[in-house]
């Protein structure tokens, strides 16, 4: 098969292109023709509403701006007329329908999301608040209700001391001044006797822990054993046994009797004539009738002296410390062999 000569081909295919351009050229055009033309119709219709809008705004300013009444010139219709458009126009704006949102819209819901994210922080911040409120109110409630009680008890205090008060005056109204007297001796009987009772278990409860629980932690001390007060048990082997120099319990080490005796006369004095050395306990023993002479020559010095006189001392020795240590007698500040009961019936800046 024999091909077409080039020549005409060329020319028909560049035919081809030549209409194809034209026509796109034309579609172009035609496009933006009208484009233009919708253009200039849109602007035409917005100039045409703004006129019209123009025009009903001036319409409604005409008939409003009316002129105020004048009471000279008695124009009353002129305001009449301007408070009927005012009515009509508010009356116009309250029977137009409201403008809601479509059944199937999201803001109802966001409105209710964003109310109740408004919401919830203030309603916690007021329990809060209500909580902290409630529990002063409780407290306050709780003090209320003591300070009630302590009233209460106050005035059944009162009422019974007024009706005592009442009942003696009645009674010494009736009885005549021997029989008072009488009276008033022998409830003096009964308190002097009551307080020598009452002074005589005390000395003997005194007497009783001294000898069964202060004495062998004395004894340690003044044998060089720990202070009294420091550790919780002294045994009579630990006594019998002696401390060392660190005040530790001599361990493994048996003392003879004239070692002892010897160190018992030599912390002790005189008062170790009183108990052997072969005795089990006798240097708690000795301890505790050294407290117990201390203690009663301070007690019957204080007695004489009203309290103002210092007990000198023959050497300063564990029970005295203890009694320092205790609080219960004071050392003279310019002497410190010297010491006194504190009387607790006085201030502690008034012996010094």
């Amino acid at each position: 098969m024999e091909l077409a000569p080039e020549g005409p081909l060329k020319e028909l295919n560049r035919y081809v292109q030549l209409v194809n351009g034209k026509e796109y050229v034309k579609s172009s055009k035609r496009s933006i023709f009208m484009y233009e033309k919708g253009l200039e119709q849109t602007l035409q219709a917005l100039k045409a509403q703004l006129e019209q809008e123009n025009d009903q705004s001036k319409q409604l300013q005409e008939m409003i701006d009316v002129p105020i009444w004048d009471q000279e010139s008695g124009e009353i219709d002129l305001r009449v007329a301007q408070l009927r458009v005012l009515a009509k126009g508010y009356k116009s704006l309250a029977e137009r329908a409201p403008i809601l949102p479509a059944t199937n819209s999201q803001l109802p819901v966001l409105i209710a999301a964003r109310e109740l994210d408004r919401l919830v922080p203030e309603t916690l911040e007021s329990v809060r608040s209500t909580v902290t409120s409630l529990r002063e109110s409780r407290r306050d409630l709780q003090e209320e209700f003591t300070s009630l009680a302590d009233s209460e008890n106050l005035n059944q205090i009162f009422e019974r001391r007024v009706k005592e008060l009442k009942s003696s005056a009645s009674q010494a109204q009736e009885d005549d001044s021997h029989t008072i007297a009488v009276r008033l001796m022998d409830s003096e009987k009964l308190q002097t006797r009551k307080y020598r009772d009452d002074r005589t278990a005390l000395a003997t409860a005194l007497a009783e822990f001294i000898s069964t629980r202060l004495a062998p932690f004395l004894a340690a001390e003044e044998l060089g054993g720990p202070v009294t007060g420091s550790v919780l048990n002294i045994t009579d082997e630990m006594l019998a046994a002696g401390f060392s120099d660190k005040g530790k319990v001599n361990r493994g080490r048996k003392t003879d009797d004239d070692h002892r005796q010897r160190r018992i006369d030599e912390m002790f004095g005189n008062l170790a004539v009183q108990a052997g050395a072969d005795d089990i306990g006798a240097e708690a023993t000795i301890a505790a009738q050294a407290m117990n002479d201390l203690l009663e020559k301070l007690i019957q010095l204080a007695f004489d002296s009203g309290g103002g006189r210092f007990l000198q001392l023959e050497k300063e020795d564990a029970a005295s410390r203890y009694l320092v240590r205790s609080k219960v007698a004071v050392l003279d500040p310019r002497d410190g062999r010297k010491i006194r009961l504190v009387d607790f019936g006085k201030p502690l800046d008034d012996w010094l």
